[in-house]
């Protein structure tokens, strides 16, 4: 699998607007050894009692229970004591960021202060990782947390991502379990006409906006292809874009016409996401076409080809994973081709 490595992103997750309402910081843990070595350090600067009234003024007795592995540290408090340990241990500019590395390599799971549940730390984006990321940006959604403090008086991080097979959330399911070890289950909704995942993590919806720019609340014309997918290798963002399709993509339903008409498109009512995707199609060497459509006071853009050979590259380099998308687009292909 193509793996491409994040720089540490840990201090995108802290928010202090957010967390000073909330009283509850995104934390770390797994890095107890390393806390204790930064504890044996800072210790030897100070004799007696001068040590816990040190802890005592910044406010970090914590540190007792985070490098015993008691409960996880807050990154917010994880970076005070850093700047605490650079300046009073004279540590320079290397030893610090050397530091700030191992912590990134060595921590296992995120946790909110007050939560019992983790959520897995990643330091790769990899090809499940990014194609979940498409899933989410085409047919997710993520809480506007202000509009919920300002109306209910409560934040609720709630992350839903919404399809009319019941057969392909569950393949996303599977994938919040392994990427993230997030739990939750698939639910109809509109009288059963679709169905739905449903869930709420103040980690994932953070690591969602903060790390990959995904906008909160209303999504219309603010959705970009995240810089960091953008930036990746080929093999990487080839699977944003699948995912994508997946979610908001479509081909040719009806087959059985004298006049075929092979299409294969995605539509959005915005055209700066299929702007995006179309740069990546490019690198695939496909030609896609923008359409603009309006039916009353509604206007949307289609990014699509009708062109049999590109169909069956786009089915080669690309294709669907949902299966009812990827039977379907297999039969096209076939029908194209006699």
């Amino acid at each position: 699998m193509v793996k491409n490595p994040l720089n540490n992103y840990f201090d995108l997750l802290v928010d202090e607007k957010i967390d000073s309402i909330s009283k509850c910081p995104v934390c770390i843990d797994g890095i107890c050894d390393i806390l204790d070595g930064i504890y044996d350090e800072l210790k030897i600067h100070y004799k007696g009692g001068q040590f816990q009234r040190f802890l005592r003024i910044h406010l970090l007795y914590g540190i007792y229970h985070w490098k015993e592995n008691y409960h996880p540290v807050p990154i917010s408090k994880l970076k005070l004591l850093l700047a605490l340990w650079k300046k009073t241990c004279n540590k320079n500019i290397d030893e610090y960021g050397e530091i700030l590395n191992r912590i990134f390599q060595k921590a296992t799971y995120f946790k909110a202060c007050r939560s019992p549940v983790k959520v897995k730390v990643i330091r790769f984006l990899d090809t499940k990782l990014v194609y979940l990321l498409g899933v989410i940006y085409a047919d997710g959604a993520l809480r506007d947390i202000w509009l919920t403090q300002r109306n209910e008086g409560r934040f609720r991080f709630e992350i839903s991502i919404t399809d009319e097979k019941e057969e392909n959330l569950k393949i996303i399911v599977d994938l919040l379990k392994e990427q993230f070890g997030i739990n939750t289950n698939v639910k109809k909704v509109y009288d059963g006409r679709w169905y739905r995942i449903l869930f709420q993590s103040q980690i994932l919806h953070r690591i969602l906006n903060k790390l990959f720019d995904m906008p909160m609340g209303y999504k219309k014309g603010k959705l970009r292809i995240p810089a960091i997918i953008k930036n990746a290798p080929f093999e990487i963002k080839k699977h944003f874009l699948i995912g994508f399709f997946d979610g908001d993509g479509w081909c040719t339903k009806n087959l059985n016409g004298k006049r075929l008409t092979p299409t294969i498109g995605v539509s959005q009512s915005s055209k700066h996401i299929l702007d995006d995707l179309n740069e990546i199609l490019k690198e695939a060497q496909l030609a896609f076409n923008f359409v603009r459509s309006k039916r009353g006071q509604f206007s949307w853009y289609t990014l699509n080809t009708k062109d049999r050979k590109q169909i069956s590259k786009f089915q080669e380099m690309f294709g669907f994973n949902y299966p009812n998308k990827k039977e379907r687009l297999k039969m096209l292909v076939e029908k194209c081709n006699h």
